[in-house]
Parts: C-alpha cells; sequence; structure tokens
C-alpha cells in the first residue's frame, strides 16, 4: 500500500474517532425531546381509548365549573358548600358553560404555544437564548410536572375572572331577570308574598335556585317553585318613572288612546 493511502486512510480514521459536535442549546433540545415523547404518548392514549378523553376532559370542565359556583358565590359572601352534593359535581360544566369554553381555550392555547415556542426560537435568537437559559435553571424540574401546574394556574386565574364577570353583571343588572312564583310563601322583610320580581339566577344546584333578590342572596327549593318566567328588561321601570306601555302581539307599542276634550255648551 502506498504512503498516500496510508495517509487518507489515517486520516478518515481519525475523523470518525472525533467527538461529535455539541449542539448550541443542549438544554433546549434536550427539553423538545422530553415535549415530544410526552405528547405523543398522550396522542396514542387518546386515540386508542377516545372515551376516556372525553371523560378527563368533561372531568376538567365539571372541576373547573364547581370552583366558579363557590367562588362566585363566595363575592357575596355565602358558602355554597354545605348545600352541594355529589350531583352538583357532576353537573358542574354544564350548569356553568363557561368551563367548558375556558376548558377547550386551554388545550388550544396550549397547543398553539408549543408551536410558536418552536418558531420563535428558530427565528429569534434573543429569544432562544432566554429559553436555553431557563431550561438549564429548571432542568431538575420534569416536563409533565411543569404542565400540570402551568394548566392549574392557567385554569385557576381564568375561575377567578369568570367569577368576577358574572358578579359584575349581576351587581349591574347586566345579566337576566326573572319572575318567581312560589308554591308556598316566603316572608322577605316581614311581608308574605308568593311572587319575587324581579330576581337575578346566580346558580342553580340539584336541590336549590340560588337567587339575588333585593340585594341578598336566596335558597329557593325547587320543591317550592311554581313558575319561573323570564322578564323583560322594558317591564321593569326604575324607580319614580311609570313603565312604559307593554309590547303587542305583533311587538309593536301599543299607542296610548286619544284623549277627547268636552264639548262646548251652546
Amino acid at each position: 500500500m502506498s504512503e498516500v493511502q496510508l495517509a487518507e486512510n489515517s486520516a478518515v480514521a481519525s475523523a470518525e474517532n472525533l467527538p461529535d459536535e455539541q449542539p448550541l442549546y443542549p438544554h433546549s433540545m434536550r427539553a423538545e425531546q422530553s415535549l415530544k415523547n410526552m405528547l405523543g404518548f398522550s396522542r396514542h392514549l387518546l386515540l386508542k381509548h377516545p372515551s376516556l378523553a372525553l371523560t378527563l376532559f368533561y372531568l376538567l370542565a365539571s372541576s373547573l365549573g364547581l370552583f366558579l359556583t363557590v367562588e362566585l358565590l363566595s363575592r357575596f359572601d355565602f358558602s355554597i358548600l354545605p348545600y352541594l352534593e355529589l350531583t352538583d359535581f357532576l353537573l358542574a360544566a354544564i350548569v356553568n358553560p363557561r368551563s367548558l369554553v375556558i376548558s377547550a381555550l386551554f388545550f388550544l392555547m396550549y397547543f398553539s404555544l408549543i408551536v410558536l415556542d418552536k418558531k420563535c426560537r428558530q427565528w429569534w435568537g434573543g429569544y432562544a437564548w432566554a429559553m436555553e437559559w431557563t431550561q438549564r435553571m429548571t432542568r431538575w424540574i420534569p416536563m409533565w410536572l411543569s404542565a400540570v401546574f402551568g394548566g392549574m394556574a392557567y385554569l385557576y386565574v381564568s375561575g377567578l375572572v369568570a367569577a368576577q364577570q358574572i358578579y359584575q353583571e349581576i351587581q349591574d343588572k347586566a345579566s337576566p331577570e326573572f319572575s318567581l312564583s312560589l308554591i308556598y310563601p316566603m316572608n322577605p322583610g316581614g311581608k308574605e308574598t308568593r311572587m319575587l320580581q324581579p330576581v337575578q339566577l346566580i346558580s342553580r344546584t340539584s336541590g336549590y335556585l340560588v337567587l339575588y333578590y333585593e340585594k341578598q342572596v336566596m335558597l329557593i327549593p325547587h320543591a317550592n317553585v311554581a313558575a319561573f318566567v323570564p322578564l323583560e328588561k322594558s317591564v321593569t321601570a326604575p324607580a319614580g318613572k311609570p313603565a312604559e306601555n307593554p309590547p303587542s302581539q305583533s311587538g309593536a307599542a301599543t299607542p296610548a288612546a286619544p284623549i277627547k276634550e268636552p264639548e262646548k255648551a251652546a
């Protein structure tokens, strides 16, 4: 074998024995790989058991709905926990549809942030360096644990915001108003009555309607409700002002009859 061939073979062997080049952002790449593994496992599990995915999603929405109910009533200085049953937890997502919307937005935002994070690390060097520093400082925290705590924080803050919005709508009388007819009379303010009007619905449980009437929270058992009829905003007139003419069946307001002047004596 010639000296030239020996030199080429030695060069190739030395090149193969060289250590691999270290990646520029090793901690970010490790975190990205862990995230891919977690998402791949979740995707495989949910595609194999779709009923499990729906069950987990509904349990998440029910937990958020129950938290929303408790937090909302706590703003009225009222604790609903002694009046709740197991059925109320199972129906909390239906009673509070906002919990379903918030839960759906949570998954949508989570996957959107994953895609956005990858694109930003490719396009923006400063962001990639910042994420590398963050991953290096939190490398001892498992990826699934970060996802769980991040999701809980998002749902907690979203529940607080939704409870404040509903509370403000009730205080401003922007929520729907109802007329409540009772089977057995009540004595609000020392006066016996079978009709409460207008009332606002805060929430409902398997046994009670939770209403807001004359700046106080009232629990009305379902067994005592004869009728629960929504009111139009035009029906409830402010104090000191006469109510407007009720609309006719065609939807137009009924005009008042003209007043005839008395005829003069001849």
